[in-house]
């Protein structure tokens, strides 16, 4: 039975809904408040000719505005006690400020994050600020081949619109200037599907005033191009001794009925370690192990997109042992999704899918993103018990049916590594 404290954890305020826009607030616990503004304008809105101008935008946030410069903004949100953050996905620019959890200390912060979202002036002597932060984030990526084989596997899964890198190229970092950016924002930073969530309850009126002073009424944007899934193989090869790879077949969109089926498919998959320093649970980590005698590790995929998602597993092996790890991943899930999984399996699954909706809903950014997706979507706002009680009805014949279904849907497989004995997806499926 589930605590209290963790049932209660977010308790939804209403919307309020002004020209396209929304504001929710939600009351969490936490002594800290945060307040997301959350816009459509994330990397599958970028032109061939302007990739990577999110990632410029996101780096660019804190410079000067049209009220403060890069150095008072920083002196101001010091003296508010906030931290501020920008993150980028392929389909959203998410702004962040945290502060402390009184109303008035929550207002200031918004006026901040309001202006720096939507104010910026790119003046030519800050760029270079923007720019240094960019090539560092180039630097790490170039290290973290975990991260390169997820952006590889959806380029090989989409080519353009979800298959567009969160990164900017290099080579495009010479473009990126004033006019580029607020030609983007002037596109894409509108009031249509503009979501704004706080965990601080009864300010949503005050702050849906506060977001109409700084948004256009009038121009609704441009809705982006739909998503193809289309598959295939993409490799990088570079020297070293593991292979990373990803395998994928497309997915449940967001709110999608195939959506709770797929996350228990995933955790008959592979589960988490329950405790540190213990072993995973699922099929892949068991099948695996019985085909190679050296270290690996394993885990499963599941993207959900506005039009489209992902679905597989990722493996990271030794370059000599990361065929047949693949061969031993791709045959167990060929052989669950034909099979079927058993009702023990499912009701194994279910449970660790509550117990990680709950962990997710106690973070407010999670819970914060979470409600945006689902207002994005026409979706009715979520709450903790209702979702819990979605996985509940989750019946063992949706996860069989869904799971065969994925026998027929082309596959996607991407590697970054040393990748010679990594083989191509027609000879996995």
């Amino acid at each position: 039975m589930l605590s209290r404290r963790f049932t209660t954890a977010y308790n939804l305020a209403q919307t309020v809904s002004r020209d396209a826009f929304r504001v929710t607030s939600v009351k969490s616990n936490s002594a800290v408040s945060t307040v997301q503004l959350v816009l459509p304008s994330g990397a599958r809105y970028e032109e061939r000719d302007e990739l990577g101008i999110g990632h410029f935008i996101r780096r660019a946030a804190e410079l000067s505005n049209g009220q403060r410069t890069a150095f008072a903004n920083a002196r101001a949100l010091g003296e508010t006690g906030c931290s501020f953050l920008v993150t980028g996905t392929r389909e959203h620019i998410i702004y962040s400020i945290d502060s402390f959890q009184n109303q008035d200390s929550i207002k200031n912060a918004y006026e901040l994050l309001l202006a720096m979202t939507f104010q910026p002036l790119y003046n030519g002597w800050d760029l270079a600020a923007a720019l240094t932060p960019m090539q560092l984030d180039l630097a790490i990526l170039t290290h973290r081949k975990d991260i390169r084989v997820i952006e590889l596997l959806h380029q090989a899964a989409y080519k353009d619109t979800l298959g567009q890198s969160v990164y900017a190229p290099a080579e495009n970092f010479s473009k990126f200037g004033q006019q580029m950016a607020l030609d983007f924002i002037q596109r894409t930073f509108n009031n249509f599907n503009l979501v704004c969530v706080n965990t601080e309850r009864d300010l949503e009126e005050q702050l849906a005033d506060m977001t109409s002073e700084f948004t256009d009424s009038g121009d609704k944007g441009t809705p982006p191009k739909k998503a193809v899934y289309r598959g295939g193989t993409l490799m990088n090869s570079v020297v070293g001794d593991h292979a990373y790879a990803a395998v994928a077949v497309e997915g449940a969109s967001i709110g999608s009925k195939e959506a709770l089926p797929l996350g228990v498919l995933q955790k008959i998959l592979y589960r988490e370690p329950a405790m540190k320093y213990t072993s995973p649970g699922g099929r892949l980590p068991s099948a695996i192990a019985k085909a190679v005698n050296d270290n690996f590790m394993c885990g499963n995929l599941n993207f959900n997109y506005s039009d489209s998602g992902l679905f597989g597993f990722s493996v990271v092996a030794n370059a000599e042992d990361a065929g047949v790890v693949l061969e031993a991943a791709a045959a167990e899930m060929k052989s669950l999704c034909s099979k079927g999984a058993s009702s023990e399996e499912v009701a194994r699954a279910k449970a660790s899918l509550k117990m990680d909706t709950i962990i997710k809903q106690e973070n407010a950014r999670s819970f914060a993103t979470m409600v945006t997706d689902h207002a994005e979507n026409n979706l009715p706002a979520p709450t903790l018990q209702g979702a819990l009680e979605a996985i509940d009805k989750v019946t063992v014949e949706q996860v069989n049916e869904t799971a065969k279904s994925l026998l027929k849907r082309k596959p996607t497989l991407a590697a970054v590594g040393n990748t010679i004995t990594v083989p191509f997806v027609d000879d996995l499926f």
